[in-house]
């Protein structure tokens, strides 16, 4: 798999385009997974991305495909009234590129997508919409807009895609028809992330975060949010680093906001006497090879619609505690340690039963990760998956599309 976008000349007969409104957060799962499939996926559809901006800087990707005029940046107007002029500023972009798919990205991605997608619908080849649904993030500036999309997802005409059994039920409660939604779990790029040179790639990604190789490592990768239960990292954090036999065990921090930039951060982190021992790492390009410098991963989630830093850590051959969130349990089996959500006590337990593993349990379990994720969490077959559905949504536009236009 590759992860850089490449500009390359139009052919004769363009491929079908697919407009992905993107609503989510920077160093998001769902982030890495739109780069992953427009990267992935040149040669029998066009990607267009429009970012709308919540809180997210570019990325390196989204500014190569702004440059090849393949990526737009429409921030929203985030005042209740504004729901209106949003969905026609936004439908007036996506009408420009003609497209055949809009797909909708992460909350209010998928809302603004479906509501200026219907805008265009009394068009002759009117786009299909698709949209990726995880667990909605709806902020208190949303809420105007998660009322008015009630009566949408029951009445309005869309495809979607959910990453985990729990997400669509959660959808279907909100009034989806469930014959709309197909399950399509997120997966790992196993060219990137896998137990190949763990020795080479612990040394370099230790140097480099200032850690010696003796140390005992336990690691969170998760931008900085009240749902990722970071509070909770560090209160278990603190109840180890008390227990006797563990006061050597460090902790490192990764991900968009874990920095030493962090004010808030920083004082969570002093007012329980971890400054020696707490490593923050802040937002890496370097992902794949960090993960071999852990003993340990956690995933200390409050909520989680599906937690890729799980699997992109088994794939590693590295073990994970996580809490019993989304689809943890599934995506683990007996490989790591699940512990409740919400209770640093819990998690503090859960690294030290994989700490007491002996090796002759340990290694098999680790490599039973790896292959876990090869078989159940593959990106290749999550891409395969996604481009059949496309191309399902575009045979079915066809169709259509020949019918007589009222």
């Amino acid at each position: 798999m590759v992860d850089n976008f490449t500009s390359t000349p139009a052919p004769s007969l363009p491929p079908k385009t697919i407009i992905h409104v993107y609503g989510g957060t920077q160093g998001s799962g769902e982030q890495r997974m739109l780069q992953l499939v427009v990267a992935n996926e040149q040669e029998k559809y066009h990607h267009v991305i429009i970012d709308l901006g919540r809180n997210a800087p570019s990325t390196p990707l989204f500014e190569r495909m702004a440059e090849a005029g393949q990526c737009h940046y429409i921030p929203l107007c985030l005042e209740p009234d504004a729901i209106g002029a949003n969905s026609v500023m936004l439908s007036k972009k996506i009408a420009e590129c003609r497209p055949d798919i809009i797909k909708g990205w992460a909350y209010p991605g998928n809302a603004y997508a479906l509501l200026a997608g219907q805008k265009l619908q009394r068009q002759r080849n009117a786009p299909a919409i698709l949209l990726r649904l995880s667990n909605p993030e709806i902020l208190d500036d949303e809420q105007a807009l998660a009322e008015q999309m009630k009566d949408k997802w029951k009445k309005a005409a869309y495809h979607a895609i959910a990453i985990s059994d729990e997400v669509a039920a959660n959808y279907i409660g909100m009034g989806m028809p469930q014959e709309r939604i197909r399950v399509i779990y997120n997966g790992v790029d196993s060219d990137k992330y896998n137990p190949r040179e763990h020795a080479l790639h612990r040394f370099k990604s230790r140097n480099a975060l200032g850690i010696s190789d003796h140390v005992r490592l336990i690691g969170l990768v998760a931008r900085f949010d009240p749902q990722k239960g970071i509070e909770d990292f560090l209160d278990a954090a603190r109840l180890l680093h008390e227990t006797p036999g563990f006061e050597d065990v460090h902790f490192v921090l990764i991900g968009n906001g874990q920095d030493s930039g962090n004010p808030i951060l920083q004082q969570w982190i002093a007012d329980r006497g971890l400054d020696s021992v707490m490593h923050c790492a802040g937002a890496r390009d370097t992902m794949p090879q960090l993960y071999h410098a852990l003993d340990i991963n956690t995933l200390s989630s409050r909520s989680e619609a599906f937690g890729n830093a799980i699997i992109e850590a088994m794939a590693c051959g590295v073990p994970v505690v996580a809490t019993d969130v989304g689809m943890t349990k599934a995506m683990l089996g007996d490989t790591g340690a699940i512990v409740q959500a919400g209770n640093p006590a819990s998690i503090a337990d859960g690294w030290k039963s994989l700490f007491s593993r002996p090796k002759t349990v340990a290694e098999p379990l680790a490599k039973e990760g790896v292959e876990r994720v090869r078989s159940q969490f593959n990106f290749a077959t999550t891409l395969q998956r996604y481009i059949d559905y496309y191309d399902s949504i575009v045979l079915s536009r066809r169709k259509v599309a020949m019918q007589p236009f009222p």
